[in-house]
């Protein structure tokens, strides 16, 4: 916490800061001599600003023609109290000289939100600036996203009062508003006006239809525009939901699978290029790509892919042929295949043809013949 000493070696009155077992540490280094007489007066002002500046003001008549200390810092390591009291260490002789009067610790700033931040796809924690009112915090309705939805549950932290743990009905979309109104902290400040927050969603892992493989380069020669190695382009087939890729596996059949990074993430509708390991540089100024390890020799004239998720579930699995592509000319390498509706991720051969673009393919962005 902080703390004002009066006296002390110097005859001062300064500011001071106190972070656990350590040696206080001098916020405000007041005027030396100011309580240097046998029988000192003094009124004492402290504040410190929502920007976290310090001023340190003295009366030595104890009336309120404050002076303020020269040094005005900044200092917001701790941010709440539990309690205020008064600490003395004299002598014996003195046991008996000290009179203390008006005090007065007040609040009258109404709370601030810090930040919103989710912990999982319904989860999130609101942090204010200070400890707010358990009973209006705890009412949901005094939350709400910006698409109207309000959380089942608002539950203030036993361990830190600044903090509300809410909880929706639904996933965050990838990015969130959140708006809080007349919240009050534990003085009964409300703020004016609603408070905000904006935050991402969490990834989530893709269910069944919600990472697709949209596009594929099985055979990369004679080059006409793309880079000369093969790859697939995979896709976030939802409107809401960060994907995580963590342990998501591509494979053909009764081959090693090659396993995506687990940081690897896509955004709604975002698209990426796995390919190999070796040449993921050469698709980077396409946008997002993968390079992994055992990517799959793709077969000229026809495969079977299989995407599966960490817990070995199949979420897409696609068994092309060269007849796809419905273009004699292209089919003998150098073009894409895409995929035409991801909706009807299930067509099969309709839902498939020869890429439009003059560079032979559309890696990392809507395909051509969507």
């Amino acid at each position: 916490g902080y703390f004002v000493r009066l006296g002390g070696t110097d005859d001062e009155v300064s500011l001071f800061r106190k972070d656990s077992a350590k040696t206080a540490a001098v916020i405000i280094d007041g005027q030396n001599g100011t309580l240097g007489i046998t029988n000192n007066v003094v009124r004492v002002r402290v504040t410190r600003s929502l920007q976290g500046q310090w001023k340190l003001e003295r009366d030595l008549g104890g009336g309120r023609n404050f002076v303020a200390e020269a040094s005005q810092p900044t200092d917001n390591t701790h941010q709440r109290s539990a309690a205020v009291g008064v600490a003395l260490l004299y002598s014996a002789a003195n046991g008996k000289n000290f009179y203390f009067d008006d005090f007065f610790v007040t609040d009258a700033t109404a709370p601030l939100l810090v930040r919103a931040a989710p912990l999982d796809a319904r989860t999130v924690d609101v942090v204010f600036n200070e400890a707010v009112d358990p009973t209006t915090a705890a009412q949901p309705a005094r939350y709400r996203l910006a698409t109207g939805a309000i959380p089942s549950t608002a539950v203030v932290s036993a361990l830190n009062p600044a903090v509300v743990r809410l909880t929706f009905g639904q996933d965050f979309a990838s990015r969130n508003t959140l708006e809080v109104r007349q919240l009050a902290d534990l003085y009964g400040n409300v703020a004016a006006g609603p408070l905000t927050a904006t935050f991402g969603g969490v990834a989530v892992a893709p269910l069944v239809g919600e990472l697709l493989i949209t596009e594929i380069m099985a055979d990369e020669t004679p080059v006409v525009g793309l880079p000369a190695a093969e790859f697939v382009e995979i896709f976030n087939n939802t409107a809401t939901k960060i994907l995580s890729l963590r342990g998501v596996r591509l494979l053909k059949s009764g081959g090693p699978a090659a396993v995506l990074p687990d940081t690897a993430q896509l955004l709604p509708g975002q698209y990426a290029v796995v390919c190999g390991a070796t040449r993921a540089a050469a698709f980077a100024p396409y946008g997002k790509a993968y390079g992994v390890s055992n990517f799959p020799s793709l077969g000229n004239t026809g495969d079977q892919l299989v995407l599966r998720g960490r817990t070995g579930t199949t979420l897409f699995e696609v068994a092309y042929t060269d007849d796809w592509y419905r273009d004699q000319r292209k089919k003998n390498g150098g073009w894409t295949l895409e995929m035409r509706d991801p909706s009807a991720y299930c067509g099969g051969a309709e839902n498939w043809l020869a890429g439009q673009d003059a560079s032979g393919g559309t890696p990392a962005r809507r395909n051509s013949v969507a």
